[in-house]
């Protein structure tokens, strides 16, 4: 079984690193988008042993909760897919890291072959505005244009793709094949109900999902996140037990900023194989 892993980064090339030597295997291809303002000189040194590593060229500016994260997954997704066949394509942030031995993974993926791990749900109703109205000037926080159009659509009472539930999860996910096709070839569809949407890199996939009645066959986020203690919780230190005992495959998020942990979790996964 031949795997693809895809990891959008922007940042921590000394992170990124250690996760492509994790994940390094001969049934693993590593593709890798770097934001277009970030500088790819960083980067362009990391390789793998085993795997093959290929960089995205044509980058994408990365904005927080826009479009533009969507189109970065399409090129990785079409990047990958066109190469043939993966069993699996799994969907990382470059702050990520495996929690198993690459070959466990594997082996694991094996093992459940033929389902998608995403944790799509029923968007909350106060999440469900990200698709039924229209963003165009999106920051980190609300700005006055965007609350007057939100506020105006409102009182007009537009609900864009009003026809259509939304559902959300997280944007990382591990894919089959088919999904992947899946995805692809709604493009289109994608772009008219997510081009103006609000962090619809978490709407897409799931609401996509549901639309095309596959929600059944989602087992659920393979992916540990601590929503708890951060937006995410960056892991540190003393979170290295509860680590290597999670029963997820892979982990966010993590940082260089806390090297100790990052590498004692390298050491552990290197005498686990």
């Amino acid at each position: 079984m031949k795997h693809a892993f895809l990891i959008i980064a922007h940042h921590e090339p000394e992170l990124l690193r250690t996760l492509v030597t994790l994940i390094d295997h001969p049934d693993s291809d590593i593709y890798i988008h770097i934001d277009q303002k970030s500088d790819m000189n960083l980067f362009r040194d990391i390789t793998a042993g085993q795997s093959r590593v290929e960089f995205i060229q044509d980058r994408i500016n990365v904005r927080w909760g826009h479009y533009s994260q969507i189109l970065t997954e399409m090129k990785l997704f079409e990047a990958a897919h066109s190469k043939g066949q993966y069993s699996y394509y799994h969907l990382l942030s470059g702050t990520d890291l495996p929690l198993k031995p690459i070959g466990t993974i594997l082996k694991w993926f094996e093992e459940n072959d033929g389902h998608e791990y995403l944790g799509a749900h029923p968007a909350p109703k106060k999440f469900q505005n990200r698709m039924h109205r229209r963003y165009f000037f999106i920051t980190r926080k609300r700005n006055i244009a965007t609350s007057a159009i939100l506020g105006l659509e409102k009182i007009l009472g537009l609900k864009w793709n009003s026809g259509t539930e939304v559902w959300m999860s997280s944007n990382w996910g591990s894919f089959t094949h088919g999904y992947v096709s899946h995805i692809l070839s709604n493009k289109t569809w994608i772009e008219k109900h997510f081009k103006y949407s609000f962090c619809g890199d978490e709407l897409y996939k799931s609401t996509l999902m549901h639309n095309l009645g596959l929600e059944k066959n989602d087992r659920g986020s393979v992916l540990y996140v601590d929503w708890e203690k951060g937006n995410p919780y960056t892991f540190q230190d003393e979170d290295y037990d509860e680590l290597i005992k999670s029963d997820k495959m892979f982990a966010r998020k993590f940082s260089i900023k806390h090297k100790s942990l990052i590498n004692k979790m390298t050491e552990h996964l290197k005498n686990h194989v």
